[in-house]
């Protein structure tokens, strides 16, 4: 089962070349979710995440997302 993220979740996305080798990887947020898929077998959610590296949005599909928990601050 994969992991479903919620908006405002901080991520670690990852953007692969056509063979699986990592392209490039970086921090973001999650912005908004889409499921795809209702009449099919296959179902999945895409994700729209802002990714702080380049100061843009982009799709991912929750298997290109790795949730970041932040540390929780010393009081």
């Amino acid at each position: 089962m994969t992991k479903l993220f919620e908006i405002a979740d901080l991520v670690k996305w990852y953007d692969y070349y056509d063979d699986e080798i990592v392209r490039d990887a970086g921090l973001g947020v999650v912005l908004d979710a889409k499921h795809h898929g209702r009449a099919t077998d296959y179902e999945y959610t895409s994700y729209m995440v802002y990714k702080f590296k380049t100061g843009s949005k982009q799709s991912f599909p929750s298997f290109d997302l790795e949730e970041i928990i932040p540390p929780v601050p010393k009081r």
